[in-house]
Order: C-alpha cells, then sequence, then structure tokens
C-alpha cells in the first residue's frame, strides 16, 4: 500500500513538474514575442515619424496615429519591465543576459541615431553659443541658447533610457548575480555600466559578461568584435583614401 502511494506522490509530482514547465516555457514564448513587437513599434513609429510629408505632419491625423502609437509602445514597455522583474523574482539570469543581447542588437540602429544626434547638439550648440556671443546684438540670448541646448540634450538622453530600461534592469541583476556569486569588485562594475553609455561596446560587454560567468555568447562576442574591427579598419582606409 505505502509502495502505490509513494509512486502515486510521485506521479503526481511529475505531471504538477511538466504542467509548471508547460506554462514556463507558454509565458517565456508569449514574454519574446512582447519584445519583438515591441522593436516593431518602436521602428514603425520612427519610420512614419520620418517619411511623412508637410501636408501629413499639419494633419490631426498625424498627431492622433502619434497618440497612438505612443499609448502601443508604452503598454509594451510596461509589459517588458514586468517580464524583467519577474525573470528576477524567478532568479532567472539566462533570460536577463538574452533580453539584454536582443535589445542591443536590435535596437543598434536607434542607438547610433542617439548618438549622432547628441554629437549635432552639442557642435551645434557649441558653435551657436560661439555666434551668439560674437554679434553684440544677440549675445543677451545665448543663456537661452544654452539653456535650449542643454534641454534638447537632456531630453534625447531620456528617451534612450526609456527606451532601453527594460535592458538596464534586466543588466543590472546581471551585475549584482556578478557581484554576488564572483565578489565583483566596486571599480569593475562602475566600468561596466559605463560601457553600457557606449555603442557597440555595450553589446561586447554584455557578450563578455556572459561568456565569462555564464559561458555563453562566446561565439556572438567573436562575431561583434570581429565585425567592428572590420568595421574600424573599412572607415580609416575610406578616410585616408577620401584624404
Amino acid at each position: 500500500m505505502n509502495i502505490e502511494e509513494d509512486y502515486r506522490k510521485e506521479s503526481y509530482v511529475k505531471n504538477d513538474e511538466s504542467l509548471y514547465i508547460g506554462k514556463s516555457e507558454n509565458i517565456n514564448l508569449i514574454q519574446w514575442l512582447i519584445s519583438i513587437l515591441y522593436i516593431i513599434v518602436l521602428y514603425g513609429w520612427a519610420y512614419f515619424d520620418i517619411s511623412a510629408n508637410e501636408t501629413m505632419r499639419e494633419s490631426s491625423l498625424f498627431v492622433l496615429i502619434n497618440i497612438v502609437y505612443f499609448i502601443i509602445f508604452l503598454l509594451l514597455l510596461i509589459l517588458q519591465i514586468k517580464a524583467v522583474n519577474g525573470a528576477v523574482k524567478m532568479n532567472d539570469i539566462d533570460y536577463c543576459i538574452n533580453i539584454c543581447v536582443f535589445l542591443k542588437y536590435s535596437l543598434f540602429p536607434f542607438t547610433l541615431s542617439v548618438g549622432l544626434t547628441l554629437i549635432v547638439i552639442v557642435l551645434g550648440g557649441m558653435a551657436g553659443t560661439i555666434a551668439f556671443m560674437v554679434v553684440p546684438a544677440t549675445i543677451f540670448m545665448t543663456p537661452l541658447w544654452i539653456a535650449a541646448v542643454c534641454i534638447a540634450f537632456v531630453l534625447v538622453v531620456f528617451i534612450y533610457c526609456i527606451v532601453f530600461s527594460p535592458s538596464f534592469l534586466a543588466f543590472k541583476y546581471i551585475i549584482s548575480v556578478a557581484k554576488k556569486e564572483y565578489g565583483m569588485k566596486e571599480n569593475k562594475i562602475l566600468l561596466h555600466y559605463l560601457s553600457q553609455l557606449v555603442p557597440v561596446i555595450d553589446i561586447i560587454d554584455i557578450l563578455y559578461l556572459s561568456n565569462k560567468y555564464r559561458k555563453k555568447g562566446r561565439l556572438l562576442s567573436i562575431i561583434t568584435a570581429a565585425c567592428v574591427f572590420i568595421f574600424v579598419v573599412i572607415a580609416i582606409v575610406a578616410y585616408i583614401i577620401r584624404v
């Protein structure tokens, strides 16, 4: 009788575990679908705003479509953040690493656009400040111009941080695990956080962490480093030929 009861308990536990695994896999699939949709909506929104003509920009339909895009984007962002928080509570570092790498790769054009925009804002701000200060009639406008440049800079950085907030949360958990399990020092932690602000370097850094502490991402890190090296070589050769 005891043997039969033990067998029933064991089969019940196995069925319960298989049911849990099945639910977990379904949830994981939904999370990845949300992540893909998040990328599609973001690029679709950007394409719509860039490709719209002057007549379209001045219409109320343009504003309405942007509001719809914003609401959808905000909902997907919240779902992304909830998914990362759920993974952190379950100590699912694999999901955190994967979502970090996925967002960094898929949003790489967006990251480059933000970087170029910030460079334009800084250089344009410096040029405008000099121009306002040279002309006596416009020197009083210099503080207003500097304030406008600072606001534009902060706004672009804020948008960047909002878009990558799920990735930042996942990266924070990856660092906390590395610190807890492997005793990562504070200076290295600061270096890893700073690396997340530099395009391309942020991807290499995540792949480095996943390879060193979880033995994952070795092939991707090699491919990424090789692509960066080739890109740099091509850029240098193109510059030399142009000069």
